[in-house]
């Protein structure tokens, strides 16, 4: 790795390590952001959608599976797949192995903020899985906080936003 990238960990709640360009986020607003994941067994995603954003993954080693379309599709080593925006998907490793991948998010916007902020609520503990009442009301809040960059269907979006709403009530705050 170089100094020009940096590994963002959310591997505790999804599975996942990104590894991403070292620029500053206001760069990515208007241009597509290409990032390295490594989806570790056992990752795992919401049902969920960009709805500003057209995603693509490249698998390079592993296996993964996506859920696009109503139907789960393996995607193994130089096979790509891309997620028109506002399409429902999904993405989960049911192997041993970590698969590796590029993943473009068009434009960025701001995925990278999205997954730094995501990867310190998981830092200071506010989010330590996704079940749990209050990693619940933290998720909600980074959910609605990047929304144009992050909405999940499963759970449905009215009941992220009155988790939220709760949260607020009782302090929490991103």
């Amino acid at each position: 790795m170089s100094e020009s990238t940096k590994v963002i960990d959310v591997s505790k709640v999804l599975g996942v390590k990104v590894i991403c360009p070292n620029v500053l986020a206001e760069n990515l607003l208007a241009m597509s952001i290409t990032t390295e994941v490594h989806f570790l067994p056992g990752a795992q995603s919401t049902l969920h959608i960009h709805p500003q954003q057209d995603e693509s993954y490249q698998v390079l080693s592993g296996t993964m599976e996506l859920f696009l379309d109503n139907q789960w599709q393996t995607l193994g080593p130089g096979q790509s797949m891309r997620i028109p925006k506002g399409k429902a998907h999904a993405f989960r490793n049911t192997t041993n192995e970590v698969t590796k991948t590029i993943n473009i998010h068009d434009p960025g916007l701001r995925f990278q903020e999205w997954i730094e902020v995501l990867e310190r609520l998981i830092q200071e503990d506010k989010i330590t899985n996704v079940t749990g009442l209050r990693s619940i009301i933290y998720l909600s809040l980074h959910s609605l906080a990047f929304s144009n960059e992050f909405v999940p269907v499963r759970p449905p979006y009215w009941l992220i936003k009155v988790m939220a709403r709760i949260g607020r009530i009782l302090g929490y705050k991103l």
